[in-house]
């Protein structure tokens, strides 16, 4: 006689193959969790045709609208919206991050994306929120920001940055401010960068004068010393009109000193 077939059972008794057993199951669930299989496997997951083929079928995978979908109502979870905070937190995540912005590459794309029409809606419709204007107004008040400021403000760029600031929110109040292009705007900005030490920006035509107002642009702006400055005021000559950032100081101070009634001042 023959040898009699053995008869395999699943969990729930009903005949089965040999591989569909609980007991191969079990056998092979503990061999997948040994030391060896495991580096057997990563190595083989490492090799250019399997990283290929995995890359191609997760690429095919994230295509499809139901994976979409599923990683879309993932991503909105509380826990993993914890979670991802949580990492971006730690210093490993933190330093990632920077070297990531820090790419020359990365930086050219964020720059070229900041210019498009469309994220300077976006952005402007984000900050005009009122939930974003109360979080950055809190945001300014801390302690470290206040700090971080203060130091940025003691820098050549950000004294600079500082009267620019201050002259145009000036000329603003007194309604003397005008809509520049972007290159009226880098001029201006080069005027104030430039200024030398201890010297000021002046409105060659005083933005309030007893009989003119100037604007605020580039070709109504004059590097001159504070004590001149003073001496000028918020006096208006009709010659002065000829008065351009490149006039020499000897000039601008003669013509200055004319009817000039205060303190008498010197260098």
């Amino acid at each position: 006689m023959g040898r009699k077939k053995k008869i395999h059972l699943d969990e729930n008794g009903n005949p089965c193959k040999y591989w569909q057993t609980p007991e191969f199951k079990a056998k092979a669930k503990a061999k997948r969790q040994t030391p060896e299989y495991k580096a057997k496997l990563k190595a083989w997951r490492d090799t250019p045709v399997q990283k290929a083929k995995s890359k191609a079928r997760n690429k095919a995978k994230w295509q499809t609208p139901e994976y979409k979908a599923k990683e879309k109502a993932r991503r909105q979870t509380p826990e993993w919206k914890a979670k991802q905070k949580t990492l971006r937190q730690t210093p490993e995540a933190k330093a990632k991050q920077k070297a990531h912005r820090e790419k020359p590459e990365n930086k050219a794309k964020k720059k070229a994306k900041e210019q498009t029409p469309e994220h300077k809606a976006k952005e402007k419709a984000r900050r005009e929120k009122p939930e974003n204007k109360a979080k950055d107004r809190a945001r300014h008040q801390t302690p470290e920001v206040k700090a971080r400021h203060k130091a940025w403000c003691k820098t050549p760029e950000g004294k600079a940055k500082c009267r620019e600031y201050s002259a145009k929110k000036k000329a603003k109040r007194l309604k003397r401010d005008i809509l520049l292009d972007k290159a009226g705007r880098k001029a201006m900005a080069e005027i104030y960068a430039n200024c030398p030490d201890d010297w000021h920006v002046d409105h060659i035509a005083p933005l309030l004068g007893k009989t003119i107002s100037g604007l605020h642009l580039p070709k109504n702006l004059q590097y001159l010393p504070a004590w001149v400055n003073h001496m000028k005021g918020n006096r208006w000559e009709e010659s002065w009109i000829e008065h351009t950032i490149d006039t020499p100081l000897e000039e601008k101070i003669k013509a200055y000193q004319l009817n000039y009634e205060g303190e008498k001042w010197h260098e």
